[in-house]
C-alpha cells in the first residue's frame, strides 16, 4: 500500500515535473517566437518610415548645432515628431551618423526646450558596437536592451543608404525595454493561460489534447501575426496620410501603373487616388513634365538594374497644369506572395525649395560679383592712392615752380617800373625798359591764363568757339612770329602743308588750335639747342594731322604718357633746367580732346621728339562764316562803362578812343542804373560784374526791364569763359573776360552799335 502510494506519489511527481518542465519549455519556445514576431513587425514598420527619409537633405547637414537653421534639418525634424506621434509604442525617434569610430546625432523627435533633446552634433557617448554595426554590414538591426542615460531601450536600426548602396545614416526607434518585455509577458500570459489549461484537460484527454495542440498553436498565431499586422497597417496609413507628399506602390511599366497611391496625392497631383489607381482616370507618367520623362525613365531603370534605391527630382504637370517640381525616392521589390518586381516609394512637393534655392544662387551670383566689384575697387582705390600721393609730390614741385615762374617776371616789372621813375633816365633806357615789362607782363599773364584754363579744363568749365578760318593762314602767322623769336638760337622754322586755302579752311576752334600748336613750338624751341624744328599738317582720311618736329634732347618711353598729365614734366632735372609750368602739354591735350582728337608723341632720347595731334576734318560752311569789324564807327555813339576801379575805367577809355564814342562812367550798379534812366542816348553799357552798393548782373536786370533793347556786355576778372554759375547771366547780351583783350573788346562793341 505503501509502495503503491509512493509509486503514485512518484507518478505524480513525475507528471508534476514532466508538467513542469513541459510549462517551462512552452514559456520558453513562446516568449521567443511572440518576441521575434514583435520584432519582425517593429522592423519592416521601421524600415517603411526609412525610405521616407531623402539622402541628400541628410548629406545636406554637416552634423552641428548651425544645421538647426538649414531646412533639411526642419524636414527631417517635423518627419521624426510625427513618427512619435503615430507611434506611441516608441519612446524616442533619430537619426544619427558615425565619424572615426564615434556617433554623432543629426535629429531627433525631442522639442528644443525638453531635457531629453539632442542637438545636432551631439556625440552619443554610451554607443555599443550594436548601435556602429549598420554602418559595418549596412542591415536592419533590433538591438538587446541597452542602458543609456536615457534609461535602457530596445532600438529598431535601419541604415539609410545612398544610391550606391553606402550607408549614409542611421534611422533609430527607442522602445522602453520593460514595456517591451510586458507587452511580450501579456502576450505570453494570454497564450500560456490557455496552454495550462490545456495541459490540465490533457491529464483527462491527453490524445485529445496533444492532436489539436499544434492547430490551437497556429490559429493563436495566426491571431497575433493578424492583429499586430493590422496595427502595423493602421499606423501605417495614419502615417502616410500625414505626410506631406504622396507614397505610391507601382508597377514597373511605361505607364508606371499606380495599385497603392496616399491621400497625399490629392494636394500633389489634384488627382484622387481611385483617379491614378490601374489608370483609371490618367496614368502618372502623363503627370510627368515631357521634358522629364526620359530622364526619370533612365534613372528608374538604371537603379533597378543596380537594385539600389533611387532619388530623383522632375517636374510634374497638375490636374489644373500646374508645374511643380518633385522628390521621389523609391526602390524596387519583390513580391513575396507571386515574385514580381514593383516600385514602391514616396514623393514630395519641392517647389518652394526650388524657388528659395534659386533665389540664394542669384544671391550668390549678386554677392560674388559685388565682391569682383570690391576687389577691383580697392585695386583703384590703391592705385588712386598712390596717384594722390605721387600728384601730391607734383604739386608741391609744382607749386614751387610756379613761384619761381610768377617771381622772376614780376621783379622784372616791379623793378623796371621803378627805374621808369627816375628822373635821370634817359630816353634810350625808357625805350629799352618798356620792352622788358611788356615782355615780362605777357610772360605772367601766359602763366595766369595756363593756371586760369587748367582750372576750367578741371571744372568742365572750358568751352569750344567754333568758325570758319583758313589753316594755312595760322600755319603762316606761327611760322612768321617763330620765325622771328628763334634767329638767335641758330633754329631754323619750316613749315609743311600741302592743302589749297579753300581745302584748308575749316569749321573749328581756331583759338584752341594755336594755343595747342603755339605750346608745342614753345617746347620744342626750349628744349632744342640748335638745328631744326619743322611744324604742318597732313590729311589723312577724315582728319588734319599736324605735327611738331624737333631735334631736341627727346623723351624717355616712360615719359611719354606722364608728360600730358597735369604738372608733369619729364623730370625735375629738365624743369629746373628749362623753366615752365608744367602745364602746356596737359592743356594742349585736354583742348585736342574737346574738339574730338588725340595727340601723342614719338621720341627717342638725345634725338629729338615729334608731337601729333588730331582733329575732325569739317570743311567751312557757308551759314558758318565770320563777321568782320571794322575798326571805327560811322557815327557817334554813346556807351556807358560801369566800373568801380578808376584805373580800370581809364584802361578802357584808352583803347576806346579811336571808336568815335562818347563815353560815360558809373562806379557802381546803382549809378549805372540812375544814368540808364535819365539819359535815353546811352546805346550799350559795359557792365562790370563784382561792384560795392549793387553788382552788375542784379542792375542789369533792372536796367533790362525799362530798357529791354539795350545791349549790355558783361566784363569781369571773376568771370570765367562760357560760364554762368556764379552769377545770372540770362541779363547779360555777351561777356568779355579780364585780362580784356582789346581787338576782342572793340569787335564786340562794333557788332552791338
Amino acid at each position: 500500500m505503501i509502495m503503491g502510494k509512493n509509486k503514485s506519489v512518484l507518478i505524480k511527481g513525475v507528471v508534476i515535473v514532466s508538467i513542469i518542465i513541459l510549462g517551462l519549455l512552452f514559456l520558453n519556445y513562446n516568449w521567443q517566437k511572440i518576441s521575434n514576431e514583435h520584432s519582425k513587425v517593429i522592423l519592416q514598420n521601421a524600415n517603411s518610415i526609412g525610405n521616407m527619409f531623402r539622402i541628400d537633405e541628410i548629406m545636406a547637414l554637416d552634423a552641428n548645432i548651425n544645421d538647426t537653421n538649414k531646412t533639411q534639418y526642419q524636414v527631417i525634424k517635423n518627419i521624426l515628431k510625427e513618427i512619435i506621434k503615430i507611434n506611441p509604442d516608441a519612446r524616442f525617434a533619430y537619426i544619427y551618423i558615425e565619424r572615426n569610430g564615434k556617433i554623432f546625432f543629426i535629429a531627433d523627435s525631442e522639442e528644443e526646450n525638453s531635457n531629453d533633446y539632442s542637438p545636432p552634433g551631439q556625440e552619443y557617448t554610451e554607443a555599443k558596437d550594436e548601435d556602429i554595426q549598420p554602418f559595418k554590414d549596412g542591415k536592419v538591426t533590433l538591438t538587446s536592451p541597452l542602458t543609456d542615460r536615457w534609461g535602457t531601450w530596445i532600438s529598431a536600426l535601419i541604415p539609410l543608404k545612398d544610391e550606391n548602396g553606402k550607408v549614409i545614416a542611421v534611422f533609430g526607434m527607442d522602445f522602453n525595454s520593460e514595456s517591451w518585455n510586458n507587452q511580450i509577458l501579456y502576450e505570453l500570459f494570454e497564450s500560456s493561460l490557455l496552454f495550462f489549461l490545456w495541459l490540465f484537460a490533457a491529464v483527462l484527454i491527453i490524445v485529445i489534447i496533444s492532436k489539436n495542440k499544434a492547430l490551437n498553436n497556429k490559429i493563436k498565431e495566426k491571431k497575433i501575426v493578424d492583429e499586430e499586422l493590422t496595427k502595423s497597417n493602421r499606423k501605417l496609413s495614419t502615417l502616410m496620410a500625414n505626410l506631406p507628399g504622396m507614397v505610391y506602390f507601382c508597377l514597373i511599366d511605361d505607364n508606371w501603373t499606380m495599385k497603392y497611391v496616399s491621400e497625399g496625392t490629392i494636394e500633389l497631383t489634384e488627382f484622387h487616388p481611385d483617379e491614378l489607381i490601374d489608370n483609371k482616370i490618367t496614368c502618372f507618367n502623363k503627370l510627368i513634365h515631357p521634358e522629364d520623362q526620359i530622364k526619370v525613365h533612365s534613372n528608374v531603370l538604371n537603379a533597378i538594374k543596380k537594385e539600389v534605391p533611387f532619388e530623383i527630382e522632375y517636374r510634374i504637370i497638375t490636374k489644373s497644369g500646374i508645374i511643380k517640381h518633385v522628390w521621389e525616392r523609391g526602390q524596387m521589390i519583390k513580391s513575396s506572395s507571386d515574385g514580381l518586381e514593383h516600385l514602391e516609394g514616396f514623393i514630395t512637393d519641392i517647389s518652394e525649395r526650388k524657388r528659395i534655392e534659386n533665389i540664394l544662387k542669384q544671391k550668390t551670383e549678386e554677392i560674388d560679383i559685388q565682391n569682383k566689384e570690391y576687389k577691383q575697387i580697392n585695386i583703384d582705390l590703391t592705385k588712386a592712392k598712390e596717384k594722390a600721393e605721387e600728384n601730391d609730390q607734383l604739386k608741391t614741385a609744382f607749386l614751387l615752380n610756379l613761384s619761381h615762374e610768377i617771381r622772376t617776371p614780376m621783379n622784372a616789372i616791379i623793378g623796371f617800373s621803378d627805374l621808369l621813375n627816375r628822373p635821370d633816365l634817359t630816353e634810350e633806357q625808357k625805350k629799352r625798359f618798356i620792352p622788358i615789362i611788356k615782355d615780362s607782363s605777357h610772360q605772367l599773364l601766359s602763366v595766369v591764363s595756363d593756371i586760369l584754363t587748367i582750372s576750367l579744363l578741371e571744372t568742365k568749365q572750358e568751352k569750344t568757339k567754333y568758325s570758319n578760318f583758313c589753316v594755312n593762314n595760322v600755319m603762316d602767322e606761327l611760322d612768321e612770329i617763330y620765325k622771328q623769336n628763334t634767329v638767335k638760337k641758330n633754329i631754323s622754322i619750316v613749315k609743311l602743308y600741302h592743302l589749297s586755302n579753300l581745302q584748308s579752311t575749316i569749321y573749328s576752334d581756331k583759338t584752341k588750335i594755336i594755343q595747342i600748336l603755339s605750346n608745342l613750338l614753345n617746347n620744342a624751341v626750349k628744349f632744342t639747342k640748335e638745328g631744326i624744328i619743322e611744324f604742318g599738317y597732313n590729311l589723312i582720311g577724315d582728319e588734319l594731322v599736324f605735327f611738331v618736329k624737333d631735334s631736341g634732347i627727346g623723351i624717355e618711353n616712360e615719359q611719354k604718357e606722364k608728360i600730358f598729365e597735369r604738372f608733369q614734366q619729364a623730370n625735375l632735372e629738365i624743369a629746373s633746367k628749362y623753366g615752365g609750368t608744367g602745364l602746356g602739354l596737359s592743356i594742349s591735350k585736354g583742348f585736342v580732346e574737346m574738339l574730338g582728337g588725340r595727340i601723342w608723341v614719338e621720341s627717342e632720347l638725345g634725338k629729338g621728339s615729334t608731337f601729333f595731334f588730331t582733329i575732325p576734318y569739317i570743311l567751312s560752311e557757308n551759314d558758318k562764316k565770320e563777321v568782320f569789324y571794322g575798326s571805327a564807327l560811322n557815327e557817334l555813339k554813346t556807351i556807358l562803362v560801369a566800373e568801380d576801379e578808376d584805373i580800370n575805367y581809364f584802361f578802357i577809355f584808352e583803347i576806346l578812343r579811336d571808336l568815335n564814342l562818347n563815353i560815360i562812367h558809373a562806379k557802381d550798379g546803382v549809378e549805372a542804373v540812375k544814368i540808364c534812366k535819365e539819359n535815353k542816348e546811352i546805346n550799350l553799357v559795359l557792365m562790370d560784374l563784382k561792384m560795392p552798393n549793387m553788382g552788375g548782373d542784379e542792375a542789369a536786370e533792372i536796367i533790362k526791364k525799362f530798357r529791354p533793347e539795350l545791349p549790355i556786355i558783361a566784363q569781369s576778372a571773376y568771370l570765367f569763359k562760357n560760364s554762368n554759375d556764379k552769377y545770372n547771366m540770362n541779363c547779360f547780351d555777351d561777356y568779355i573776360a579780364k585780362p580784356i583783350d582789346i581787338d576782342e573788346l572793340k569787335q564786340k562793341i562794333i557788332r552791338y552799335l
